[in-house]
């Protein structure tokens, strides 16, 4: 049997090899921005893993000292620190599905049961795929130095202690990846409940962010109003309740296995054997009932076929034809085509509503705080908070506008063979993300209008033009960018499946700080050397009419990229 396992496991990781290569390599039907569009897809997670490599490192340098320092004060305080990083990998394991793929592809290993291959093996195989991911290999140096730490400094139980505690963790992490991974992938067999589900968690994850500044007092009016109320009672009692809070902590921590890796440390460098074996005996034990758990899901997953949930939808004739002014027939049913792909997929909702959620939740913090700090800036109630919020939208609207031809799948072959020009088809897009942004635009304004209604109108409109303006020199831009790195994507999921290209999301963002900046120039020049908001309205209002002219001969030009990459598009398009 071993020998047929490890038979099993070269075969299947020649078979991975040889699909990596496969997709660096494959140029068959192919043109050489095609190659070089798959191989940067490729090569970026790789990339992004040897950027890791430091990160390891320093990790692994605590790992040691804290090893070659137990006992002492400060090794107790690298303690802490390898137990804080370890509760942190728990916690990213639970979300790791939706970032990695090793570990979100059980499903793909159905097409291996047509093989002779034991089930066991493919659990086992699936196991081993998940040490690859970024996360976990920056955690393996760890369990490498903390036991070599103890070694050098003498302390053979504490090595031994600390090397079986290490596998058990790097155990228990790893079925809590495939637990993790085997739900989300049996939650989204039915399209519909999972594409329900995906939206809520991710609108859910959003409100829970902001709930603890929601929940959280105004601290310092606090110590203001009570500070001359204070008394040394108080302050034993506060004391007296800090230590029961630190106390509890501690007591929950040693129930997971990072607080007792943490644990079995300590006891193994104060020299009591039978407390670290018993630390050690519950992290295996732990890993061993995760691990059954995870078996069970995913023989459940691969066995169980896969269900669609999609709806019966009734023959309700043609829709009706609704012409946008300005654009052609064509254009206008390109436009709602790509409006309705917004609105009907996942990923489309998440554009929309987090952005109409995430605002009033802003305004409530900013009406209690008075202000937010975010990055290098400060944003206010008003002015500062409709820049920020049109700035999220515009970015929001990326994952769809940076890869708007490949993402429709099999409807780009419709849209080819309809009597639509590219012309038509690139003003439909440009449309159709402007009717997406549209809504989301409206509630930015009104909530930030709302919260300063003192401000001066002129601004209001300022930057309603500055929008305007920054969208149409981003439309070519993307479109330009949708058509040299397209990537088949999955709008129904949310995570890396529905993202855009790396190379077009990184030129994208890029491309909206130059496309924002002469519309900040022209309100700034308004405003300081002709003082007056209405100069400044009136100076954006002329730029986003350039911008707009600019727009319409550059979606000429981008024109003629797409009819040279037209067929490579249908490629990406239909996954091939």
């Amino acid at each position: 049997m071993n020998a047929d396992l490890v038979r099993y496991f070269r075969a299947l990781t020649w078979l991975r090899w040889r699909m990596l290569m496969r997709t660096l390599t494959r140029g068959r039907g192919r043109d050489i921005v095609e190659r070089f569009s798959l191989a940067a897809q490729t090569l970026v997670p790789i990339v992004a893993i040897v950027l890791m490599v430091p990160a390891g490192l320093a990790i692994g340098a605590v790992g040691f000292l804290a090893g070659y320092w137990a006992g002492q004060p400060s090794g107790a305080t690298l303690a802490t620190i390898v137990q804080v990083i370890l509760m942190g990998a728990c916690g990213f394991t639970l979300f790791a599905p939706l970032v990695f793929p090793a570990g979100s592809e059980a499903a793909g290993q159905v097409r291996l049961l047509l093989l002779p291959i034991p089930r066991g093996v493919l659990y086992i195989v699936q196991t081993l795929g998940v040490l690859v991911d970024p996360w976990l290999g920056v955690l393996l140096p760890l369990f490498v130095t903390v036991p070599l730490g103890f070694a050098l400094s003498g302390r053979s139980l504490g090595a031994l202690v600390t090397l079986v505690a290490g596998i058990g963790m790097l155990a228990f992490l790893v079925g809590l990846a495939m637990v993790s991974a085997s739900l989300l992938q049996l939650l989204l067999r039915n399209r519909r409940r999972g594409e329900q589900a995906m939206v809520a968690a991710m609108l859910g994850f959003m409100l829970l962010s902001m709930l603890p500044s929601l929940l959280m007092p105004d601290l310092d009016d606090r110590r203001q109003r009570r500070r001359s109320e204070r008394t040394e009672r108080v302050q034993d009692d506060s004391s007296d309740g800090e230590r029961r809070v630190r106390r509890l902590v501690s007591l929950v921590g040693l129930a997971v296995p990072p607080g007792q890796f943490a644990a079995a440390a300590r006891a193994a460098a104060a020299g009591r054997p039978v407390a670290a074996a018993g630390w050690t005996t519950a992290i295996l034990a732990a890993a061993a009932a995760l691990h059954a758990i995870g078996w069970r899901v995913y023989r459940r997953l691969i066995e169980t076929p896969a269900s669609s949930g999609a709806r019966r939808i009734r023959d309700r004739g043609a829709p009706a034809r609704r012409r946008l002014p300005g654009l052609s027939d064509g254009a206008s049913a390109v436009a709602w085509a790509f409006a309705r792909l917004c609105f009907r997929t996942p990923r489309g909702k998440i554009v929309m509503f987090s952005v109409v959620l995430t605002l009033p939740l802003l305004s409530v913090l900013m009406m209690r705080a008075g202000e937010l700090p975010f990055l290098f800036a400060t944003l206010r109630p008003g002015l500062s908070l409709g820049i920020f919020g049109l700035g999220i939208t515009l970015l929001s609207l990326g994952p769809l506008s940076l890869n708007q031809f490949a993402s429709d799948g099999a409807g780009l072959t419709l849209q080819t063979l309809a009597p639509i020009s590219d012309r038509d088809l690139l003003v439909g897009k440009a449309a159709g993300g402007a009717l997406v942004l549209a809504g989301p635009a409206v509630v930015v304004l009104g909530i930030s209008i709302a919260l300063s209604p003192s401000a001066p109108f002129g601004l209001w409109l300022a930057l309603a033009f500055g929008a305007v303006g920054t969208y149409a020199v981003l439309a070519p831009i993307n479109s330009v960018l949708s058509a040299i790195f397209p990537r088949k994507v999955n709008l129904s999921s949310i995570g890396r499946d529905s993202n855009p290209h790396q190379a077009a999301n990184f030129l994208g963002f890029a491309a909206m700080l130059v496309a924002a900046a002469p519309a900040a120039l022209a309100a700034a020049a308004g405003l300081m050397f002709f003082k007056s908001e209405w100069v400044a309205a009136l100076l954006v209002a002329v730029w986003a009419a350039v911008a707009i002219g600019i727009s319409s001969v550059a979606l000429r030009l981008v024109e003629r990229l797409v009819a040279t990459r037209r067929e490579n598009l249908l490629f990406v398009a239909q996954g091939r």
